[in-house]
């Protein structure tokens, strides 16, 4: 991504084409038909009131902005776990169900994924 932008003197010119490149890949994942798992490191808010992606903050929302779920996983009690509830200020979000914490291993049913060729 980063051959991709305008180079500027500070740097601060290219945070717009960052985020417009992230959105782009975000609606081409999108509407490729697959599933898609991303990942991105997470820091402590500077508040104490959550976790944040470990990246500009501007490219994460464009980027994750078409997806259906976004969550974020950790280990509680040996035992990982997803949370999706925007309002524990993790930046999550679930259009598929009700769900807002669950085992991670919850998150997909094997026997409902599409077989190669269906």
């Amino acid at each position: 991504m980063l051959d991709n932008t305008v180079a500027s003197n500070d740097g601060r010119a290219n945070y717009r084409d960052m985020q417009m490149w992230f959105r782009k890949f975000g609606t081409y994942l999108r509407e490729s038909g697959m599933t898609v798992y991303a990942t991105a490191h997470q820091a402590d808010q500077k508040d104490g009131t959550g976790f944040e992606p470990a990246m500009n903050f501007g490219a994460f929302s464009g980027f994750t902005a078409s997806f259906d779920f976004v969550g974020r996983i950790y280990k509680q009690g040996g035992v990982r776990t997803i949370n999706c509830d925007t309002e524990q200020g993790d930046h999550g979000k679930n259009r598929i169900d009700d769900r807002l914490e669950f085992p991670a291993d919850e998150l997909l049913d094997p026997s409902t994924e599409e077989k190669e060729g269906n």
